[in-house]
């Protein structure tokens, strides 16, 4: 078995690097290209969340079938010599659309090629990492695909104004590069990635089956706390993911910003979310996650709210950072937070369960705050996201009651 390698993991996390930087992309403008036909902001939003789509449906299962598969070229890498260069040559001609049909046509073709790729790059880290230094290996991953995003919001976003193909083709080659260095490194090594995970039972794998019995136990389950979790995960990504998702969309639109200063903007977000990353962390450990989470959703809400009346873009960028650090109370613990309601083999089910909650909110979040924005205009966007928050802050304190109630363990989360 092969010891820890932080050079090892760097490869790997070029990954979600390149993930990262495509997704931003995607994110950014796309609304945008969209707009070119469709008026209509909860329609942007609906045909934004097919991403999501394709992960409830589709990732858990490639995930799975990704386990299993069998080739000289390992069991992950054959879906990223695959997905990767199809995902590329989509980017290239995204920006050539000629109408809406064209339009929907690359998306659906560039998200099902995304989707090929997506659970097999993540699922390298495991393979290539024992289980006592995954933590440690995930950090420096997630802090490479915040990097990512940060190249597209501060960098590429810049060129769209000058030269609209141009960041996408910069996205496309980043995709063929890492997919060759990913190969070239791995190819070899990828035999040797004898880590196994037998935290979770056969029965709770990651897949759809095993998804609709967890959550079937969940629903059925005496201690509601669990439940209460989820659905305290769904709105709070109901909340950030419709904002991420409209936000240039209203920059544009509304404020009346270039696409880039609109992208720039949301930037700022990212960049405190990374930044106080690590930092979160410590502070989770000293007060507790559930106090942590509180405070990162009341801030979030009492921002969104203040966002409503602020139509000056410096203002705005200085309270989107203040943001960022709030949605990194929130958003760094919530998936452990949900695993520390699985017992012993059901952290693989526990994984699903998170997903898929905070999937179907990203596919219905962008679609919800857009129907705001058309009923009551742009800024509306904010006051939704701030009450999809608050009802978050309902049901997690609710979720904290319930297990102080029965006694339950989760109660010291």
């Amino acid at each position: 078995m092969k010891s820890f390698s932080y050079p090892r993991i760097f490869i790997i996390g070029l990954g979600f690097f390149s993930i990262s930087i495509v997704w931003q992309l995607y994110n950014s403008f796309m609304p945008l290209m969209l707009g070119d036909f469709i008026e209509s902001k909860a329609l942007r939003g609906s045909i934004m969340g097919l991403d999501n789509l394709a992960n409830i449906f589709l990732i858990p299962i490639i995930g799975a079938y990704s386990d299993r598969l069998d080739t000289r070229f390992g069991k992950r890498l054959p879906f990223l010599l695959i997905g990767m260069p199809l995902a590329a040559l989509f980017l290239f001609i995204m920006p050539h659309y000629l109408n809406l049909g064209t339009l929907i046509a690359i998306d659906v073709g560039f998200l099902l090629c995304m989707t090929l790729f997506r659970a097999p790059t993540i699922s390298l880290m495991p393979d290539f990492t024992p289980p006592d230094r995954r933590s440690q290996a995930n950090g420096i991953i997630n802090l490479m695909g915040g990097i990512g995003s940060l190249i597209t919001l501060f960098v590429l976003s810049k060129l769209y104004d000058h030269n609209k193909p141009l960041p996408f083709y910069i996205g496309g080659i980043v995709l063929l590069a890492v997919v060759l260095v990913l190969v070239f490194y791995l190819k070899k090594k990828t035999r040797d990635a004898v880590y196994e995970d037998t935290s979770a039972a056969p029965e709770d794998n990651q897949n759809t089956t095993g998804i609709i019995k967890g959550l079937a136990k969940v629903l059925t389950d005496k201690d509601r706390s669990a439940l209460l979790i989820l659905l305290a995960i769904f709105f709070w990504f109901v909340g950030y993911s419709g904002v991420e998702a409209q936000f240039t969309t209203y920059g544009v639109e509304y404020m009346g910003l270039s696409e880039s200063s609109a992208t720039l903007t949301i930037g700022f977000f990212s960049l405190a979310f990374i930044l106080f990353a690590v930092p979160s962390g410590f502070l989770a450990k000293k007060f507790g996650r559930v106090r942590t989470i509180i405070t990162g959703i009341s801030g979030l809400s009492a921002l969104f709210i203040l966002l409503f009346f602020i139509d000056d873009v410096s203002v705005m960028r200085g309270i989107l950072l203040a943001g960022g650090v709030f949605w990194a109370l929130v958003n760094i613990h919530s998936y452990p937070l949900v695993v520390s309601f699985a017992g012993p083999g059901r952290i693989g089910l526990y994984t699903g369960l998170y997903y898929l909650f905070s999937s179907i909110a990203s596919t219905v979040g962008p679609a919800i705050l857009g129907g705001c924005m058309d009923a009551f205009g742009a800024p509306a966007m904010f006051i939704g996201s701030a009450c999809a928050m608050m009802i978050a802050l309902i049901f997690l304190i609710s979720a904290r009651r319930a297990a102080i109630r029965i006694g339950s363990v989760q109660a010291a989360v």
